[in-house]
């Protein structure tokens, strides 16, 4: 999914306030890690080198993803939340 189609997704929801922006960021970032998860698998990525150069594409979408919101006012999300979440989850550092 590109970063227009998860925004175009969570900004009304985000902005309704029926649910809390921790909710929905979390909906967000559950679906983001998902499909991080699917495209490794669908690029049988098992290196070191693989998986740098797709946490780094991963990394540019959530980036833009975070632009759109905060263009919008919406200054919740974190623009080194993947990375961050990537780092501790796999204790590992990468090139930026």
């Amino acid at each position: 999914m590109k970063a227009v189609e998860y925004y175009n997704k969570y900004y009304p929801r985000m902005v309704a306030e029926i649910q809390s922006p921790v909710v929905v960021i979390s909906a967000l970032f559950d679906e983001f890690f998902y499909d991080f998860h699917e495209m490794r698998k669908k690029r049988r990525i098992g290196t070191y080198a693989g998986i740098n150069s797709l946490i780094k594409e991963f990394d540019q979408k959530w980036k833009c993803m975070v632009r759109l919101f905060e263009k919008s006012g919406c200054f919740y999300i974190n623009p080194d939340g993947f990375t961050n979440a990537i780092s501790l989850l796999y204790n590992i550092n990468f090139i930026k």
